[in-house]
């Protein structure tokens, strides 16, 4: 009995998982089929990553954050990333098909400027030195997750804002 794809169902007719099966491997892919229809496909078929290779994913998506999150013209992504400009081009027109990549990096972007935003305020406030904002700049987790440093900067706002209510309240 073939073996029966993880939760996947069919992109050709929308058959239900049961029906999807696993069909070899493709430039070590897995490949599934569809009993019902007959059609093949990859993890990666419907999405923007669909025919980049595997060693050439991360860039692709570095590509992504860096044109539609930090801005970068296709020019300096292609100097970032080390990819040729014709494929950063080409890499451009996926990105902009893809709706859901899109509104991932719009919340990227709005992260990092919110991120941004606070850290200034907590900067003039005297509440962050300036050595300890650069060290949040420049940490990996900055540019890779800043949902999650936006958490912890304001959770460690907040907590500092009590602390200078209490003092505030005791010296009253």
């Amino acid at each position: 009995m073939p073996i029966i794809s993880g939760g996947r169902e069919c992109l050709k007719c929308g058959g239900s998982a049961q029906h999807v099966v696993k069909n070899g491997l493709r430039s070590g892919r897995q490949r599934y089929r569809c009993r019902l229809c007959g059609g093949s496909f990859t993890d990666t078929t419907g999405t923007s990553a669909h025919r980049i290779r595997e060693d050439k994913r991360d860039k692709f998506y570095d590509a992504a954050v860096l044109m539609y999150a930090y801005e970068f013209d296709p020019v300096e992504a292609a100097e970032e990333t080390g990819v040729a400009l014709s494929t950063i081009y080409s890499w451009r027109k996926k990105i902009e098909a893809d709706a859901e990549l899109m509104r991932e990096l719009t919340a990227h972007k709005q992260h990092l400027r919110l991120l941004l935003n606070l850290l200034e305020k907590a900067t003039e406030r005297g509440l962050l030195s300036s050595e300890e904002r650069r060290q949040v700049l420049e940490s990996p987790e900055f540019s890779q997750r800043p949902e999650q440093v936006l958490r912890w900067l304001l959770s460690g706002l907040a907590a500092i804002d009590r602390q200078i209510r209490e003092m505030e309240d005791t010296s009253n």
